[in-house]
């Protein structure tokens, strides 16, 4: 017979973690909602003044100088502010670049709107803008045929360059490694049984795009559906397309060249009030 020596038994595991609900769990969470609360109050400051010293913000924070500079410092070692060599703070190029990148974009859609607008009275389909940023093409605007008819869908804002009219519109205009890269490897994802998933059958839709000006997806994206775009560019760089999207049944051959001219007609007037227009804040220009 076998006794066992509880002295020698192993201890309880104890599970340190915290319940969702506990004391210190709530603590924990508002303390951090408090910090990320007071960086964007002083992300605020420095877009309001300009310029902030230590003093100043903790003041305006209610909290200590010692938390200010904590603070402070966390923005200073992602490029979000700046630490003066006379004292204090001004903004960093990184919080130029994203607020120059915003108002471009706000910027962009102004005034395409009612370029939009005339598309979707033309062709009686959905109208969509959308924008290059460094991760890919995401739809800004979307424009339904009918007033307070509802979004086509919702969700993901991302166009695949390789499914949709819109993103391969940008495509034929990119640089081969920055669209490599972008595209991601073979095979692509996969929509529908239209879907182009290897580069030796997209290369020849693009380049048969790039002799009429103007990029057609037929139920690639979505079974039953076709849309139709052109490129928008600034500064020669191609920085998004305007696209319309309807019914593959009413698009025959003499419909989507019409509504070929259409897009790239709104793509070209978009450019020009986007080259015609002030250019965006530099960094370096900056006044602070």
């Amino acid at each position: 017979m076998v006794v066992s020596d509880v002295s020698r038994a192993s201890p309880p595991v104890i599970d340190t973690a915290e319940e969702p609900g506990s004391p210190r769990s709530l603590v924990a969470r508002r303390n951090s909602t408090t910090a990320s609360t007071n960086v964007l109050k002083v992300l605020d400051l420095l877009a309001g003044r300009g310029r902030v010293s230590l003093v100043e913000t903790a003041e305006s924070l209610a909290v200590s100088t010692s938390t200010a500079y904590r603070l402070l410092a966390t923005l200073e070692a992602f490029d979000l502010a700046d630490r003066l060599p006379v004292g204090g703070y001004r903004p960093g190029a990184r919080l130029l670049r994203w607020t120059s990148s915003v108002l471009v974009h706000l910027d962009t859609r102004t005034f395409a709107e009612p370029i939009l607008k005339a598309l979707v009275a033309k062709s009686g389909d959905y109208v969509y803008l959308s924008l290059l940023r460094e991760s890919g093409l995401a739809v800004v605007d979307e424009l339904a045929p009918r007033p307070g008819q509802p979004p086509f869908e919702e969700g993901d804002p991302s166009a695949p360059l390789h499914a949709t009219a819109m993103g391969k519109a940008v495509a034929i205009h990119l640089e081969p490694l920055r669209l490599a890269r972008l595209l991601g490897p073979e095979p692509y994802e996969r929509y529908s049984e239209a879907t182009l998933t290897a580069w030796r059958e997209l290369r020849a839709d693009l380049d048969e795009a790039r002799t009429r000006g103007y990029t057609t997806a037929v139920d690639e994206i979505r079974p039953g559906w076709t849309g139709v775009a052109a490129a928008i560019f600034a500064g020669g760089d191609v920085i998004g397309s305007v696209s319309a999207f309807g019914p593959t049944a009413d698009y025959d051959e003499a419909r989507t060249a019409l509504v070929g001219r259409w897009v790239m007609a709104a793509a070209a007037e978009i450019t020009e009030r986007e080259t015609s227009r002030p250019r965006a804040v530099d960094p370096d220009d900056s006044p602070f």
